[in-house]
């Protein structure tokens, strides 16, 4: 596999499983922080993501996100579902929500997947550390598991559905 990133080259989609109910990334501690304290985020924050996006879209190209999540929410998760995505939401990232335990089909990894022919295997610490990541091309032992995920990710309420479902507040334009 080229060392180059596979999200700048997919022609079709980027879907990417995350199901770690914490994520240890340090630059995402200030607004942690800020939202802990206020339910706000700098409005910078993700705006790199969210450019990577929007230029996905521009070339044709779709970015889908299932988001695995604990009932209740960790702080980390309500951070991601109320703040965090939604600059990426913004410029057109589709993130559904499903929650832990409700279906055989949710993965218990993550990882990104490209035009269903490329996987990226997500390595991360059990505290949510990123440790690095694998590239292949996507195995006919894996093919099922990773069409279920695929699959089940139309069936799940968007963030925003979730939020509403959860009564909890969803303002796609805060912090702008």
């Amino acid at each position: 596999m080229p060392d180059s990133d596979p999200f700048d080259s997919f022609q079709r989609e980027a879907f990417r499983v995350e199901q770690f109910p914490t994520y240890d990334v340090p630059e995402e501690m200030t607004a942690l922080d800020m939202f802990a304290r206020s339910g706000a985020v700098p409005s910078e924050f993700n705006s790199d993501w969210a450019l990577m996006v929007a230029d996905a879209k521009r070339r044709g190209g779709v970015v889908r996100r299932l988001r695995v999540v604990s009932d209740p929410l960790t702080q980390y998760e309500l951070f991601e579902v109320l703040a965090g995505y939604r600059p990426s939401v913004a410029a057109g990232e589709d993130i559904r929500i499903v929650v832990r335990g409700t279906d055989e089909r949710i993965p218990t990894f993550d990882y990104w997947q490209y035009d269903e022919e490329t996987v990226e295997w997500m390595d991360y610490s059990a505290t949510g550390a990123y440790m690095g990541s694998r590239s292949s091309l996507v195995a006919e032992a894996e093919r099922s598991r990773l069409v279920a995920a695929r699959k089940l990710f139309d069936e799940c309420p968007t963030v925003e559905q979730f939020c509403r479902s959860r009564e909890l507040e969803w303002h796609p334009n805060q912090g702008d």
